[in-house]
């Protein structure tokens, strides 16, 4: 989860939903220390608090089609 941003998650199953007729579900997982930090080159803190901003911003784009969000770790 860490090695990709809400709009591109977005992007990807918006139109994934269309054609399954909304049948698509989405999972996200944290994923683990080692992965997050040696294949992405990002820190592994606050993962909790970095997961809910993630579903923040990635519920706005979903609804909405556009997302003003400002967190602080995302």
């Amino acid at each position: 989860m860490f090695g990709r941003r809400p709009l591109l998650v977005s992007g990807q199953a918006q139109p994934a939903q269309a054609v399954t007729g909304g049948r698509y579900h989405l999972g996200l997982a944290l994923g683990t220390k080692h992965l997050t930090e040696t294949g992405f080159g990002v820190p592994y803190e606050h993962p909790v608090a970095r997961l809910r901003e993630f579903l923040i911003a990635l519920r706005l784009l979903v609804e909405t089609g556009s997302a003003d969000f400002h967190g602080e770790l995302c």
